[in-house]
């Protein structure tokens, strides 16, 4: 009796621990959450926002559908004097790991670009996209793309970025702060996405900058998964407790 009793507090601890590697496992595993830019849900505002220029005056950058082409928007800044200027298109969906109660592992992102300027540019301006993110208050800046103006047609853009591919900005129109990002934890607050244009002009500028076109524009989140064993595990642990606790018979 004392062996067969031996036997089974072995095989329960065995089954316990079986299912607590499981549900390790498990949790490494990720669910994902896409945001498409041009679904009507998720879609960015035709005005952006200023998130650091030096033209003065009143600039401004809008995003407006280009006619006959469907999912296709154009992005053009309005300055009436030189500088640079970074303006961000924000997503009216967002994200809040504390609410959700799931952190960002990683954001896919995919999209593609076209310079609506081929060749030299007729305005004399640079330009260029970048992915934004904003929290409690934070511009933090990532990846960024420049359209191809050799090329007639659009180029695919696509990468993974984590929370460290994002660094806040210090206020003025290209620059960062080293070492610090998004909270991308379950502590984090709300997180907002957007595509941010970029142009640099010189005095002579002709407004409005065509800064450039974008279309398929879309991004994942990977977030943990829910543990399907997650309950088992519990009541497992909880009957090996109770197990524990049981008076001795006299």
């Amino acid at each position: 009796m004392k062996n067969q009793m031996t036997r089974n507090a072995f095989l329960y601890k065995l089954l316990v621990g079986t299912v607590v590697l499981i549900v390790v496992q498990d949790s490494l595993q990720a669910e994902t959450i896409t945001f498409d830019g041009f679904d009507t849900a998720n879609e960015f505002g035709p005005n952006g926002v200023i998130i650091g220029s030096t033209h003065s005056g009143s600039p401004s950058s809008t995003a407006t559908d280009i006619a006959g082409a469907p999912g296709e928007v154009r992005f053009t800044t309005n300055v009436s004097t030189g500088g640079s200027g970074l303006y961000g298109h924000f997503l009216a969906a967002s994200y809040n790991p504390s609410v959700q109660a799931k952190s960002i592992y990683t954001i896919a992102y995919s999209l593609e670009l076209r310079d609506p300027d081929l060749g030299s540019r007729s305005d004399g301006a640079t330009t260029g996209f970048q992915m934004v993110l904003r929290q409690n208050g934070k511009y933090f800046y990532g990846p960024n793309y420049d359209p191809d103006d050799s090329l007639s047609g659009y180029k695919a853009f696509n990468g993974t970025a984590v929370e460290s591919s994002f660094l806040e900005n210090d206020g003025t129109p290209f620059g960062v702060i080293a070492g610090s990002h998004p909270d991308f934890s379950v502590s984090g607050s709300e997180i907002e996405f957007a595509v941010a244009t970029a142009s640099g002009t010189a005095s002579s500028v002709i407004t409005p900058v065509r800064v450039g076109d974008l279309r398929n524009f879309s991004f994942t989140l990977s977030v943990p998964e829910p543990s399907s064993f997650g309950i088992l595990s519990l009541v497992l642990v909880g009957m090996n407790f109770r197990r524990r606790k049981k008076p001795a018979t006299v």
